[in-house]
């Protein structure tokens, strides 16, 4: 909706006035106005005044939609997994909504979505975005100086308002450029949040940071805009003494809310070597029963 005057205002007499309203194209063509006018011209709506009297106010309310959607993040849970071996994981699960007016008459807009960007950091590798359903082809991935951008539109509409999607968003990054050691401890610091989507709102947020197996936390530095919830530990694919992880949540956040957290924690050799200990140990024992099995089965089936 948008009001304004349509004659000229000034202290002086007007004579005859011309006022001319220019009306995007992607605008429904039902604008509804509170006085008459002149709509022959293609978008655009022209009014005439005359005599008009000096310091004259008469309100004009146009009342019109637009597809150009409001995005709003409805909930984001953002999931990095650290590793000493390889690279570090982050997920992103993003519930976007359009948040425009709800249009109560027929849909009318036959254009296409809108393209929605994200920009990721420049080491990011091995991308992939997809919904519940799986990969979405309408992706395109661009590289500049210092970051990436991915172009995409995901594959349920949010054209109208009140329209949402679902999608995630996953990338590995290399591990020597967010984990750093200072003699027996280690630092992580890495975005809590990270570039979702331009000049958004992000209503719901939840980060999770998995730590190493056999990690323990020693500090934690929580960014602005997020609030520390208890930690947990959690077991994963040879997972062996559990994996901590460090549990945040944040409301309404905005890009100022983009910045990184600092995790100092505890990693010994020991917890590195768990995993492939208890694997070997497991193959042991696993040979050492069939060969006691074969052994002993093939004696008593001669006595038999």
């Amino acid at each position: 909706m948008w009001k304004g005057n349509t004659v000229f205002y000034s202290k002086y007499y007007t004579i005859s006035y011309r006022y001319m309203f220019v009306t995007d194209p992607s605008f429904n063509k039902n604008i509804e106005t509170s006085i008459i006018h002149d709509s022959s011209v293609k978008n655009m709506l022209i009014f005439y005044a005359q005599n008009v009297k000096p310091y004259t106010y008469k309100e004009i309310i146009l009342k019109f939609t637009s597809p150009i959607p409001v995005f709003h993040v409805k909930r984001l849970e953002r999931s990095i997994f650290v590793s000493h071996f390889g690279k570090i994981m982050v997920e992103d699960q993003v519930v976007v909504e359009n948040a425009g007016p709800k249009l109560l008459g027929p849909y009318f807009n036959t254009e296409s979505d809108y393209w929605m960007h994200t920009h990721l950091p420049a080491s990011a590798e091995n991308i992939k975005f997809f919904d519940i359903i799986g990969n979405n082809s309408k992706t395109y991935l661009r590289e500049y100086e210092g970051t990436k951008t991915l172009k995409f539109i995901p594959r349920f509409s949010i054209r109208q308002g009140g329209w949402r999607s679902t999608y995630t968003l996953q990338y590995y990054v290399p591990v020597y450029e967010y984990v750093f050691r200072n003699k027996t401890d280690y630092f992580l610091k890495i975005r809590a949040l990270d570039h979702i989507l331009n000049d958004v709102v992000i209503e719901d947020a939840e980060v999770k940071i998995v730590l190493p197996d056999g990690a323990t936390i020693v500090s934690v530095v929580v960014p602005s805009g997020f609030k520390k919830e208890n930690d947990s530990n959690i077991y994963t694919s040879l997972s062996i003494l559990g994996r901590q992880t460090v549990n945040l949540k944040g409301a309404f956040l905005l890009e100022e809310h983009i910045n990184d957290i600092i995790i100092k924690y505890y990693y010994s050799l020991f917890s590195s070597l768990a995993a492939p200990f208890f694997i070997m140990l497991l193959l042991e024992t696993v040979f050492f029963t069939i060969i006691l099995w074969m052994k002993y089965s093939g004696k008593f089936c001669f006595y038999s």
